[in-house]
């Protein structure tokens, strides 16, 4: 094989794999736009979780300045481990 048909094989399985990739990543991109619109129409029938009685996570964040959280770690581990268990509990006992 000559170097000018070695380098034209290269470039042409290059341009056919940035070109598969493309079409991948354009057809995900159409998906996820697809599934973002349909989640937006029927979320009107999803109950909140207030209505269901559950807690979130926020209620347990409005005790303290959101900087001062944000400079301790361990206080933020400890209240999403608290409204994770918590959580837990209150959809086992459904």
């Amino acid at each position: 094989m000559s170097d000018l048909s070695l380098f034209s094989q290269a470039l042409t399985l290059m341009v056919l794999g940035m070109g598969t990739v493309f079409i991948f990543l354009t057809i995900l991109v159409f998906i996820t736009k697809g599934m973002s619109s349909l989640i937006s129409r029927f979320s009107k029938f999803i109950p909140d979780e207030e209505q269901l009685g559950l807690s979130t996570p926020q209620k347990y964040f409005s005790h303290g300045n959101s900087t001062t959280l944000l400079h301790n770690k361990d206080i933020i581990l400890k209240t999403v481990i608290t409204a994770a268990i918590h959580q837990h509990r209150v959809s086992k006992n459904r």
